[in-house]
């Protein structure tokens, strides 16, 4: 930012018995910078992608900006969608050095270990659900709702107060 000194002379400001100097900041004319995302070495515009992430357009927009790279492999390490093959349409152009954060310090191309850790998992993974079981969730619930029910019971009809304060 460039500082541009503006001197206001005696007249021009009523009142004034001396003259005044005051910095005024004056903002350069410069070209809009364009947002990238600095995954695995490489830049991307991911402004029309937002909107249709799968995980929401919140991540993308808080990730703007910057070497999005661990983020990245870490949310997608178990994709079944091939997301590295997704990024190709919105490359812009190899990432900077100075953009680069964790794209420069790891050799993302070279992990067989945590590549076959992910087929591993992914493997194990593979049929189950994250959800869990029915009848976990058919006892689950009723059992909080009974005892719920029961502190605002023992409350209201015996004055056990600490019984409705514990839940």
């Amino acid at each position: 930012r460039g500082q541009q000194m503006v001197h206001l002379a005696q007249d021009a400001v009523p009142g004034a018995s001396l003259m005044k100097e005051h910095a005024a900041v004056v903002e350069p004319k410069v070209q809009k910078k364009q947002t990238l995302w600095i995954i695995r070495g490489n830049a991307y515009d991911l402004t029309g992608w937002a909107s249709q992430h799968p995980g929401g357009s919140e991540i993308i927009e808080q990730t703007a900006g910057t070497d999005c790279t661990s983020l990245f492999e870490s949310y997608h390490a178990l994709s079944h969608q091939p997301v590295h093959k997704m990024l190709k349409k919105f490359f812009v152009r190899p990432a900077y050095t100075e953009e680069q954060d964790v794209s420069i310090t790891w050799p993302w191309e070279e992990t067989p270990i945590y590549d076959e850790l992910k087929e591993r998992v992914k493997d194990y993974l593979a049929g189950r659900s994250p959800k869990a079981p029915k009848w976990l969730l058919a006892t689950w619930y009723p059992f909080w709702l009974a005892l719920f029910l029961y502190s605002i019971w023992s409350w209201l009809t015996q004055g056990r107060f600490h019984h409705a304060v514990i839940l």
